[in-house]
């Protein structure tokens, strides 16, 4: 059932109003997102207590951007959304907009073995430790919308629904290159894992639909 709750933003700057709806899959707590900065520049800190994905689905007005620094801008060479940010626990990586009316995003928190509980030996553990800044990739764009939309209003599809969409997501982010290569056998290890019901974890074990 989708909740609608506040979200706090850490150390705000200039961040006039926030809205969110939250829905949880997979032990992953998923937020839809709008905040309203003030005119000008604004920022926050992305991370929290858990690991954070953050994907811009909508801005209205002037630019966002993560930033390492919150004095240096990060190099691009696109200003449109659709860009995704992994945060990995621990470290700070801010929020940055010039000129905006408004942002709209999805946000992803969950703890940090959750990507192996999902993806197991296919997981590339290196890339649970290293940040992520403007990942442009619309297969993952199209997963984050479809993911804000079923937080806004739940649609027929059920709990595995939500949870393809972030499994899907986390194997875009997490996953060995190898393993995103289509194997001639059809499924990935952790598709068919998923398409038999056959769980990760004593966590999911007990899990029941």
């Amino acid at each position: 059932m989708s909740q609608s709750q506040p979200f706090e933003f850490r150390s705000p700057h200039g961040i006039r109003k926030i809205e969110s709806q939250t829905r949880s899959w997979n032990g992953i707590t998923v937020r839809n997102i709008v905040h309203y900065p003030d005119p000008g520049k604004a920022w926050h800190d992305i991370s929290s207590h858990e690991t954070t994905v953050a994907i811009v689905l909508g801005q209205v007005g002037g630019y966002c951007e993560p930033r390492l620094n919150l004095n240096r801008p990060t190099l691009r060479s696109r200003f449109d959304v659709g860009h995704t940010t992994f945060v990995p626990v621990g470290m700070t990586v801010w929020g940055y907009t010039d000129g905006l009316q408004s942002v709209r995003e999805l946000r992803m928190s969950f703890a940090p073995k959750v990507p192996e509980s999902i993806l197991g030996d296919d997981l590339d553990s290196a890339k649970t430790d290293t940040p992520v800044l403007l990942l442009y990739d619309d297969k993952m764009a199209r997963c984050a919308e479809l993911l804000a939309e079923e937080c806004q209003e739940p649609s027929s599809g059920g709990r595995l629904y939500g949870e393809s969409l972030t499994t899907a997501l986390t194997a875009s982010l997490f996953t060995r290159r190898n393993a995103q290569i289509q194997r001639a056998s059809g499924l990935a290890r952790w598709q068919l894992r998923r398409a038999m019901g056959v769980p990760r974890s004593p966590h999911d074990a007990g899990h029941k639909p």
